[in-house]
């Protein structure tokens, strides 16, 4: 799911930039400057292990029944490769590994915050954009992947500038999420990214004429903690929308609760994460990492 010349290969042979832009070094426990709260830090390779395991004895329980004529759904290969892969202590390219997931975090996140530090100049920020058909649930949407790129690609077209517009260079990368919406009772996805430059422009042009094509919804966040934002473009941990939904009313995320952390991770190794990035203006330099394409 990928509109630049950057590859599955480049992304998967991503090593981190270097100590400056490590992420388990920039989030340390203690307050987070951006809203004051109290934050764990980074993600340690231990606990990917502990929760490699715990993912594996879940998705082990599940009754054969409640997943049965599903295509793609086997928890029990899933979860034997999970727990063989933790025992081992062995890194295994799956999505619904959290080991896995922490050393792409580590290397593509690193990568991108060396980027806009690269970029000083541009106009850079933090956007999450979501539409009400981007969901499934066990028996409904299973394949949602295969088309949900179109939409997004529809969305970033949608009223572009001019071609001769001299707003200068720009990049925009955003990873494919899931949270259980409770309330609805399916899993809702979402991107969130980091949108530059020209990029951004183009995507404020949309808030500037009030224009929601096919009803997205996002938001606009300007960076206050560039590791700890940058961070939360790709998660590592599996959670869902607070409760209680009404506005104004304390909203506390948790964990995502059974059976759904299990049917996301059954959900997960469908694809790879390369599938769930969407970037644009990028290209890779065995030297440099990302760059801003020419």
């Amino acid at each position: 799911m990928t509109f630049s010349e950057m590859t599955k290969e480049q992304f998967d042979n991503l090593t981190i930039p270097g100590d400056k832009w490590r992420l388990d070094l920039l989030l340390k426990p203690g307050s987070d400057p951006a809203t004051g709260k109290v934050r764990g830090g980074f993600e340690t390779l231990d606990a990917c292990w502990a929760e490699d395991k715990r993912r594996a004895r879940a998705l082990s329980e599940l009754p054969k029944e409640f997943y049965a004529g599903v295509d793609g759904c086997d928890p029990m290969a899933t979860a034997r490769l999970l727990n063989s892969a933790a025992e081992a202590k062995r890194i295994q390219n799956c999505s619904a590994s959290a080991a896995y997931m922490r050393d792409r975090r580590l290397a593509f996140l690193g990568s991108v915050i060396k980027l806009v530090e690269d970029n000083p100049r541009l106009h850079v920020a933090f956007v999450t954009v979501t539409t009400d058909a981007w969901y499934f649930t066990l028996r409904y949407n299973w394949s949602i992947l295969n088309y949900i790129a179109t939409d997004y690609f529809h969305l970033l077209n949608f009223g572009r500038l001019d071609p001769e517009h001299p707003e200068g260079p720009g990049f925009s990368i955003a990873f494919l999420s899931g949270r259980y919406h409770p309330n609805a009772g399916h899993i809702q996805l979402f991107f969130r990214g980091i949108f530059a430059g020209r990029n951004l422009r183009e995507f404020q042009q949309l808030e500037d004429g009030g224009i929601s094509p096919r009803m997205f919804d996002w938001d606009m966040y300007n960076i206050k903690d560039l590791p700890g934002q940058t961070s939360a473009i790709m998660p590592n941990r599996i959670m869902e929308w607070p409760e209680p939904w009404e506005a104004g009313a304390t909203r506390h995320v948790r964990r995502m609760r059974e059976p759904y952390h299990s049917i996301y991770l059954m959900w997960l190794p469908q694809s790879s994460l390369w599938d769930r990035v969407v970037i644009e203006g990028i290209a890779f330099d065995k030297e440099q990492g990302l760059i801003i394409e020419a």
